[in-house]
């Protein structure tokens, strides 16, 4: 595997023993490599949200779903967190990517 790849299968691997401390090192790192990966971006994303730390994770998110293809994997699980992340900020209209507030 690629040095990405393998920073993203240590960081699973982390999770999987729920070290997120240990898992957002490893998917940072992968960023670093890699900035624009989407799956990168899913995993540190999705570890942000766990860590509540919900800007940076809907940064990262909607980056992720930006650079995906319609096709992977990663596509459907990024829709609903990045409706997390609109939830939990608060934010009325919820839809991912729409970018609209109801300010009624």
């Amino acid at each position: 595997p690629t040095p990405v790849q393998q920073l993203n299968q240590d960081g699973v691997k982390a999770l999987e023993r729920n070290d997120t401390a240990r898992a957002r090192r490893d998917f940072y790192k992968a960023y670093l490599f890699d900035p624009d990966d989407p799956f990168t971006l899913f995993n540190l994303g999705s570890v942000y949200q766990e860590l509540e730390r919900t800007e940076e994770a809907l940064k990262a998110l909607t980056r992720s779903l930006a650079r995906s293809n319609p096709a992977d994997s990663i596509v459907r699980k990024l829709y609903a967190l990045i409706t997390g992340c609109h939830r939990r900020l608060g934010r009325a209209d919820t839809r991912a990517g729409s970018g609209r507030r109801d300010t009624a």
